[in-house]
């Protein structure tokens, strides 16, 4: 190596070292790369602590659902010996009291309920077309029955789960569907979720595990009969039966 390229090789090196120093120097400020800590503008974050992550828990919904499942039965409409409609039911009383909505209100039809292993004929004990609400008698005692949240504030956004029960031969099958509420106005309260015609007087139910109202259709969407509304309702029934 004659003795110019000995000097450009020599001032290169020095110049690299001289700069990866600079460099070093300057970056020393923000970061600080230990075996247990990271300095970040001069803030540490110790990385032998776990960092928390929000989730929900584990199976929520599907307890949520367990736990509801014996308040609702499935029912079948029949009008000359066909099947006309189906969907669910809530159970209101032990003393066999079902509630479901006005759409399965036919006039003539028998309506056959069913709940654990057991078929249960039902009648009419009250409808009221205006707030989409039929009131049904079964001749039987129920385990479980429902709780309704009446002073529940409906948001957008909020996330429910629609319970229902769809009779399957002869035995009831729980039907679930999670989704969201959309919008709300005034006493219009409309879910994201996909329609389906067993969703006609399925429960919803938000995640603090309360019954906030009953599912129904409308132009291809799903809406709720509010939990307020439901309660008017039954107070209604109630004392009507009782001044009897």
């Amino acid at each position: 190596m004659d003795k110019k390229t000995r000097t450009i090789f020599i001032t290169g090196l020095l110049g690299g070292v001289a700069g990866s120093f600079l460099f070093l120097l300057l970056s020393a400020n923000k970061f600080i790369i230990g075996t247990d800590s990271l300095r970040l503008s001069g803030q540490v974050l110790n990385l032998t602590t776990p960092i928390p992550v929000l989730t929900l828990a584990a199976g929520l919904w599907e307890k949520i659902a367990a736990d509801q499942s014996l308040s609702i039965v499935g029912i079948q409409v029949f009008l000359n010996n066909r099947l006309v409609k189906e969907g669910s039911g809530i159970i209101i009383s032990s003393d066999g009291l079902v509630l479901t909505t006005a759409d399965m209100a036919i006039s003539g039809a028998i309506y056959q309920m069913s709940y654990e292993d057991q078929i249960i004929k039902g009648s009419i004990k009250s409808v009221d077309y205006n707030l989409n609400l039929l009131l049904l008698r079964a001749p039987s005692d129920f385990s479980k029955v429902a709780e309704f949240n009446a002073s529940q504030d409906y948001k957008s956004g909020q996330e429910v789960l629609v319970v229902g029960k769809i009779i399957d031969i002869t035995k009831p099958v729980l039907v679930t569907k999670q989704g969201i509420i959309s919008y709300v106005a005034g006493n219009k309260i409309v879910l994201d979720l996909v329609s389906n015609s067993y969703l006609s007087g399925a429960g919803v139910i938000n995640a603090n595990q309360r019954l906030i109202g009953i599912s129904y259709l409308r132009s291809n969407k799903v809406q709720v009969i509010g939990a307020g509304t439901i309660d008017g309702f039954l107070r209604d029934y109630f004392s009507k039966t009782d001044n009897k």
